[in-house]
């Protein structure tokens, strides 16, 4: 299979005839529109706003099932923990 770089000014290259510097600064880009778009997402998630005491409670939960794997609405833990 064929891929095919685009740069910046619309030219097409085959990847595997781009020279190590370019290949190099491709995947730094990529890597940076990555981290952008995985910020973006976290910033829209903060924004969310729980209706209620109970919307709340349960998003602080699974937050904290996240981080722990503990369950801390109905006390189950992960194997291991």
């Amino acid at each position: 299979m064929e891929y095919i770089w685009t740069t910046r000014e619309g030219k097409k290259i085959n990847v595997d005839d781009m020279d190590i510097n370019h290949l190099r600064n491709a995947l730094k880009m990529l890597m940076r529109v990555r981290v952008a778009e995985k910020s973006q997402r976290l910033e829209k998630v903060k924004r969310i706003q729980m209706q209620g005491e109970i919307a709340q409670e349960h998003a602080d939960a699974y937050e904290v099932y996240k981080a722990t794997g503990i369950d801390i609405l109905n006390n189950e833990h992960l194997d291991g923990i």
